[in-house]
């Protein structure tokens, strides 16, 4: 899985909440890629999910390209606070669309909905751009934690729940209550 959207837009605390159950208040701006896993329980199958963060400065988006071609899913990440990283979604998706493979799955996350009072992007102009680009979407904060596990944890089932011979990346074991007796599996 491959965050991706504007620099400040909190990809890097959306996957530390994730992973580890943490929120940083102090964050420094990841420089190239940064790359954290984390085993997601999808039906009776343990998928073991990368999650990988791109730096959003442009001096950075050259490198994300083999990423997205490698992705079986890309988080598109936007500042529900700074109307400009919403205002960029488009380039994002495009640059998504053109390198990710045709049928990688996509969700939109509108970040920092602790902000109330600083909010300068709207759930209905959230929900109009993830419906005109088809694009499932919610809105989470990192911060308190709200709806980070259901974003992850949703868009894990999707890429499990697609037919094996469009999944080329996920590597998922069958749970099995017997230590040791683990066996892998192609998918869910």
């Amino acid at each position: 899985m491959v965050m991706t959207g504007e620099s400040g837009v909190g990809k890097t605390q959306l996957i530390q909440r994730f992973a580890r159950g943490v929120f940083a208040v102090e964050s420094m701006n990841t420089v190239g890629i940064e790359l954290l896993q984390k085993v997601v329980t999808v039906g009776e199958c343990n998928v073991r999910v990368q999650l990988w963060d791109t730096g959003g400065q442009e001096k950075f988006r050259c490198i994300n390209a083999p990423y997205f071609r490698g992705a079986a899913g890309v988080v598109l990440v936007y500042d529900l606070t700074n109307r400009q990283s919403f205002t960029s979604l488009s380039y994002w998706l495009y640059e998504v669309r053109q390198k990710a493979a045709a049928d990688v799955s996509l969700l939109l996350v509108g970040n920092k909905a602790d902000l109330r009072d600083q909010r300068q992007v709207s759930e209905a102009e959230g929900r109009a751009f993830a419906t005109e680009a088809d694009v499932p979407w919610l809105e989470t904060s990192a911060k308190t934690g709200v709806r980070v596990s259901e974003a992850f944890e949703g868009l894990t089932q999707r890429i499990c729940h697609q037919p094996a011979a469009q999944i080329t990346s996920v590597k998922v074991r069958k749970s099995n209550s017997s230590v040791g007796s683990k066996h892998k599996r192609s998918l869910c």
